[in-house]
């Protein structure tokens, strides 16, 4: 990959350094970071021009609306609480930059590569059906996934982060990744979104069978 510029604004002053550091490896990105304000994102937006921006608004649906402002002009992938609330909110956002509260790095390194792929002088944001075509469609003869795994999918369905599934599946957050893991494997998925919108698909077809 080419380098980039790229704006990571987020109050976590944990995922902040994580992340930012993470990028700075993968091809020596330049990296902006910003403490998640509103204020301090739009100066840095302004001042810094980032190739991308990757903003944490978990747990902050009063900013969903600034955030979303930035589209088309700019890249940006948001990272929120619930992955189908923020959709609902905003129909015509792209979902393939779209990530669940845990963020995983693998997810994020994944989707810059695809921005990488995309060209960084396309600035219109992806069309939804661009989701369609990378094959999450719940096959004729579904891959066998555990129960387990079964009821992690429907907790990711419904917007919870591994943190939220572990709690509520009274398990470590480490095994729900492990099943998280092998469930995607299994499934040819690579984020939430994806995942979401193959149990949806699943469902769907098992009620009409």
């Amino acid at each position: 990959m080419n380098p980039l510029k790229i704006l990571v604004s987020t109050s976590n002053s944990y995922a902040r350094h994580g992340i930012g550091q993470l990028l700075r490896n993968t091809a020596e990105h330049m990296v902006l970071c910003g403490n998640g304000s509103w204020e301090e994102l739009s100066r840095l937006v302004r001042d810094g021009k980032p190739d991308l921006v990757i903003a944490d608004v978990s747990g902050r649906p009063q900013d969903w609306k600034m955030v979303a402002s930035l589209a088309p002009a700019h890249r940006v992938l948001v990272i929120v609480d619930s992955v189908r609330a923020f959709g609902n909110a905003y129909p015509d956002w792209p979902l393939t930059e779209v990530l669940g509260c845990d963020g995983h790095p693998g997810e994020i390194l994944r989707w810059i590569e695809v921005f990488e792929q995309e060209g960084r002088l396309r600035l219109e944001p992806l069309r939804l059906q661009l989701v369609d075509e990378t094959g999450v469609e719940a096959p004729a003869q579904p891959v066998s996934i555990t129960p387990r795994e079964r009821e992690i999918m429907e907790l990711v369905r419904q917007g919870c982060c591994n943190k939220r599934i572990a709690k509520a599946l009274s398990i470590s957050i480490t095994t729900v990744r492990t099943h998280r893991y092998k469930m995607m494997t299994k499934l040819g998925l690579h984020n939430a979104v994806e995942i979401a919108r193959y149990a949806e698909r699943f469902d769907a077809q098992m009620a009409v069978g």
